[in-house]
């Protein structure tokens, strides 16, 4: 067969090419249509939301409509395609030069060829002819241009994406990928179908993720009828409730482009409880009455009570009672007994399987809380000694009442038997304050031993009672030593005594142990994991302390080798052997078993330290001197201290160095938190930053101790303050080596350090603000004496001549006095402004005697007098003096009731003046109570220092010089005992100097002198009664019949007494402001919320 000629292929191809050019016309013309239907459809959407089942209706259908459409459009265009003859005659009439040869050769070629030589040359003609002639432009239709099939395809594709892009589309995708799903993803629907009882209510929530967020709710009932109701929206949930169903029904949710299918709601018959009685039982030792309730309700109850629920259903009814997360099945009653707050609720299930759960109720349980016990006085660690009875405060409290109160002692480790300060028989007190004493005669106790005690409270639980422990308290037994024996070398400071200053810190070390010895009792009482966290702490703590001793004695070991054949170092190397044994046990897991050799090491510290006093008197050392120790050498200073009678701090300025010193204390304790929370290997950022936080501290302590360098007679609180910079400066370098265990440990002696001069200095602001009181008393009483004195003058004057220099004396007088008064009156003003912001009582009581001054005209009539006096009318002037004089007597008497509205004497002050008593007591049964005057000697009664803070007149080195020391007001006494790591500042009242003349008389009338100020700072009628037969004694019987000894036994006894009383009493009322409250309160809430739980539940 010949090859087909190369016009008809041309003409075939072109007809296949025409029919693909039909075809993608078709295409993008059915594209196009059907994007511009569906932006139709999109704008009518804007208008009126569409829903999206029926944007996916009209999608589909759209798609079906196009694609059936196009279908057609394509058989059509294929049976109607053109033939190879109708294009080449197209052609032909496109080029007339052709004439019809294309048509004709093509048909031949249809026909089967050429058949003869004619029909061959047409065909090489029409090859030549049709060679340069293009067939696709010759065959294509006008109507189709090029540019026209361009814009075709562009604006087809663009309203195409547009159309993809529209709500129209999204909702018809959303909607069909929920067909697929099989679930609406657009409306969350809760709880769609369910069954609910008759008469509850049924909520039903709606969530709607796409769309707009408006959304209402159908309801069809039985008959088919539709109602519509709009839900409320709260944040993304919509919400609405059908209350008390009675019968089923259909619903469904619609929103503007969404909408749910039907939902049904069956409605059922619930199980029911028919009666309800709840009865709560509490424990019958808390003395509360059972409660009885006949509904279902919010329960407030006490730990441990019955709880009893009683439910009448009917028989088929199977009943479960749930607590918190468990159910319990049961059938009538139930009964169990609360222990914690929990929720309970009850579920019902009757024969046809139908539930009900009732509402869920709380059931609130009040715990039964351990008593709390403190020590409220001393509330410190303190020195005795060895026959001293020290008077103790405790409180307790309970919620439900207290059976026992004891206190646990221990000397050097060994128990002793308790005291029982309280024991409960029918009654249990919710609070108790007792004042028991420990007698340390009746302990068995030796110097340097160390009494352990703390409180323990029993409440009144049953079967066990609850038991809570104080804080741990120490009590240092010392006694007066002699100056040990020495040799040469050792006595000469040779060696390194001369060193003990800088470097023996006994002191710092006792205290470190009573740390631990606290850490101690409190990891005994520990178990598991926290046990064995103290023991390794305590090892830790043990095994640093043990190795800072023993650099120490490195350091003082040649001294101490000399002193007393080396007794002392044999006691020092003794007690780091006893702290190394209780490391050991402490690193075994035995914490309670180490208490016993750090008490013991402790004991011996004590001793020791006792023997380096004596071996270094107070010029050798600034710190350390422990109660009972006179110091000698700087009672002098003090004197010339006070010689001005000036403190030289204002009571302000004392109250707000009391306030930066209370600043310092909290924030060094949270400095001694971080070191507790820092890590045993701190990084250089850390450690710089602690190191300069401790070290900008401590700055601030020297710029306040320097401050406090005004201060007169204040060497014990700036003792104190030295004593807190150096502990700090320990801190501050241990944290700079990373040492967080060591700088925690100087730290805390810092925070206690500045605890104790805040005690000292608070306790000179009430010393110093009751003798600025009485000094104005004085001064006003001065003034109306005065006054008194110039108006007898002036009557005087009246009754007959007076010379010029006579009128002129009585001028001068009256003018003094004006002076003085005024002088008076603005002490008071500034005494009132001082004591505001310290003693308010005080200061507006104050204000109110310079209210009453005014209202007594003082002013107006001592005026009047001077002008009286100016032009010599003396017996007006007599009547205006005596009316002043009156005025200024009472305005001392109204002083002097002012003062008692400042605190009483302080725990310390009143020990202080019974030790006064008990020396003098001891003096007189020395010399048989009939020394007489000039027989006693100074230096015995320098010996009465033993007690804290002596008054001058009484120390050594007064009573040598023999030379008259002014008397002090109340408060003012002044000497320097040996306290804890710091000198002692004596403050009772009155503890004036005596004449120094060595008299058994005198002295005693010294101490009545402060017997009678300390009655009337009590205001005690007795005592001052007492101090006045004191001061009449001459060696015999005093003024009311009575021997001195027998007024000084009457006195102790009564100071005792107060003691235990007066303070305690006052001290309770404080501190039940931080204690549990009181019962009438207590009653008053538990009767509010028994009466809010008998409210029925909304």
């Amino acid at each position: 067969m010949n090859p087909s000629p190369e016009f008809y292929e041309r003409l075939k191809l072109q007809r296949g090419a025409l029919l693909w050019l039909l075809l993608l016309v078709l295409g993008f013309s059915f594209l196009g249509a059907f994007s511009l239907a569906i932006l139709i459809a999109n704008a009518l959407n804007s208008i009126e939301p569409w829903q999206e089942a029926s944007a996916f209706q009209l999608v589909l259908v759209l798609t079906l409509v196009g694609g059936v459409g196009y279908l057609i459009a394509l058989v059509v265009a294929f049976m109607r395609r053109p033939g190879l003859i109708y294009l080449a005659r197209i052609i032909e009439e496109r080029h007339p030069e052709l004439r019809e040869s294309l048509s004709t050769a093509t048909e031949i070629q249809a026909n089967g060829g050429p058949k003869n030589d004619l029909e061959a040359a047409l065909f090489r003609s029409v090859e030549a002819q049709s060679e340069e002639i293009n067939f696709r432009t010759a065959t294509l239709p006008k109507r189709l241009h090029p540019l026209m099939l361009i814009g075709l395809v562009f604006v087809s594709f663009f309203m195409s994406n547009w159309a993809r892009e529209s709500a129209v589309m999204l909702k018809a995708q959303y909607h069909l990928a929920d067909l697929r799903m099989g679930k609406s993803t657009g409306l969350l629907v809760e709880p769609g179908s369910a069954d609910a009882p008759r008469g509850s209510d049924l909520d039903v929530e709606v969530v709607i993720t796409r769309w707009r967020a408006e959304a209402m709710i159908d309801y069809r009932n039985a008959e088919g009828v539709v109602e519509s109701y709009p839900m409320v929206h709260s944040g993304e949930v919509f919400d609405f409730t059908w209350y008390a169903l009675e019968e089923s029904f259909d619903y469904r949710v619609r929103t503007p482009s969404l909408q749910s299918e039907w939902f049904t709601v069956t409605v059922f018959e619930p199980p029911i409880i028919d009666e309800v009685e709840i009865n709560l039982t509490p424990p019958s030792y808390t003395g509360e009455e059972p409660l009885a309730f006949s509904q279902l309700m919010d329960l407030f109850t006490v730990e441990g009570s019955a709880v009893t629920f009683q439910l009448v259903t009917a028989p088929t009814v199977q009943t479960w009672l749930r607590l918190g997360d468990e159910e319990t099945a049961f059938e009538g009653e139930i009964a169990f007994t609360a222990e914690a707050t929990t929720e309970y609720q009850f579920r019902l299930r009757n024969a046809e399987g139908r539930e009900a759960i009732t509402e869920e109720y709380l059931l609130e349980v009040k715990p039964d809380e351990p008593p709390t016990v403190a020590i409220l006085d001393p509330a410190k660690d303190t020195q005795a000694l060895l026959d001293e009875i020290v008077p103790l405060e405790i409180y307790a409290a309970d919620d439900y009442g207290l059976s026992r109160i004891e206190v646990e002692i221990s000397v050097s480790g060994l128990p002793r038997s308790p005291i029982v300060a309280f024991k409960a028989n029918d009654h249990f007190p919710p609070e108790e304050n007792v004042l028991p004493v420990i007698e340390l005669s009746r302990l068995g106790v030796e110097f340097g031993d160390v009494v352990t005690y703390f409180a323990k409270a029993w409440d009144n639980r049953e079967p066990e009672p609850q038991v809570s422990r104080s804080e741990i308290y120490f009590i240092e037994i010392v006694e007066n030593i002699d100056k040990p024996d020495q040799d040469d070398e050792a006595a000469g400071g040779g060696g390194d005594g001369g060193k003990r200053e800088e470097d023996v810190d006994l002191r710092a070390i006792i205290t470190e142990l009573k740390r631990l010895i606290r850490l101690a009792y409190r990891a005994d009482f520990e178990t598991g994991e926290r046990r064995s966290l103290g023991s390794q702490e305590l090892g830790a703590g043990l095994a640093e302390v043990a190795t800072e001793s023993q650099g120490i004695l490195a350091k003082v070991g040649g001294v101490l080798g000399r002193i007393e054949e080396g007794m002392p170092y044999e006691m020092f190397l003794d007690a780091i052997y006893r702290m190394v044994d209780a490391e050991e046990l402490a690193n075994a897991g035995q914490p309670g078993e180490a208490i016993i050799p750090m008490q013991e090491s402790m004991s011996l510290l004590i001793r020791l330290e006792k023997y380096l006093e004596a071996l270094f008197p107070p010029q050798q050392q600034s710190g350390g001197q422990g109660q009972g120790q006179p110091s000698k050498g700087e009672g002098g200073g003090e004197s010339k201290e006070n010689e001005d009678g000036d403190s030289g701090m204002s009571i302000a300025e004392m109250q707000k160095a009391l306030e930066e010193m209370n600043r310092m204390a909290d924030e060094q304790a949270a400095m001694n938190r971080r070191f507790e929370r820092a890590s045993s290997k701190m990084g250089e950022s850390e450690r710089a930053e602690l190191e300069k936080m401790q070290q900008d501290l401590g700055k601030e302590v020297q710029g306040l101790t320097s401050e406090l360098g005004k201060l007169r007679q204040g060497t014990n609180v700036r003792d104190a303050m030295r004593s807190v910079d150096d502990q700090m400066s320990q801190a501050a370098g241990a944290a700079g080596e990373g040492d967080s265990n060591r700088a925690g440990r100087a730290g805390a002696r810092a925070r206690q350090g500045l605890m104790d001069a805040a005690g000292l200095l608070d306790e000179r602001i009430r010393s110093e603000a009751t003798a600025a009181i009485a000094s104005l008393a004085q001064q006003a009483e001065k003034l109306s004496q005065g006054q008194g004195a110039a108006a007898a003058d002036s009557r005087g004057a009246a009754a007959s001549e007076v010379d010029e220099a006579g009128k002129d004396a009585l001028k001068n007088q009256q003018a003094a006095l004006n002076e003085d008064w005024g002088k008076l009156r603005q002490d008071m003003e500034r005494l009132t402004g001082d004591l505001s912001g310290v003693f308010p009582e005080a200061a507006e009581a104050l204000s109110e005697v310079a209210t009453n001054a005014r209202e007594q005209n003082i002013d107006r009539e001592m005026s009047r007098a001077a002008n009286a006096l100016l032009y010599g009318r003396y017996s007006r002037a007599g009547s205006s003096q005596e009316q002043a004089a009156e005025g200024l007597g009472n305005l001392a008497n109204q002083l002097d009731e002012a003062a008692g509205t400042l605190p009483g004497l302080s725990p310390t002050e009143l020990r202080q003046l019974i030790d006064r008593v008990a020396e003098a007591r001891r003096e007189l049964g020395k010399g048989g109570e009939q020394l007489g005057e000039g027989e006693g000697e100074a230096g015995e009664a320098g010996k009465s220092g033993q007690s804290e803070g002596q008054g001058e007149g009484e120390s050594a080195q007064a009573a040598k010089d023999g030379g008259p020391g002014a008397g002090k007001s109340p408060g003012q006494g002044q000497g320097e005992g040996q306290g804890e790591g710091q000198q002692g500042q004596g403050q009772s009242p009155g503890e004036g100097q005596g004449q120094g003349e060595g008299s058994q008389a005198s002295q005693l009338g010294g101490l009545g002198d402060s017997i009678s100020q300390a009655g009337r700072a009590l205001k005690d009628d007795s005592l001052v009664r007492l101090g006045s037969e004191l001061k009449a004694t001459k060696g015999g019987e005093g003024a009311g019949g009575h021997s001195p000894a027998s007024v000084l036994d009457s006195t102790a006894r009564v100071l005792q007494e107060y003691l235990r009383q007066e303070i305690g009493d006052q001290r309770l009322r404080f501190n039940r402001e931080g204690g549990p409250p009181p019962e009438k309160y207590r009653e008053l809430v538990e009767e509010y919320f028994r009466d809010l739980a008998e409210e029925p539940s909304k």
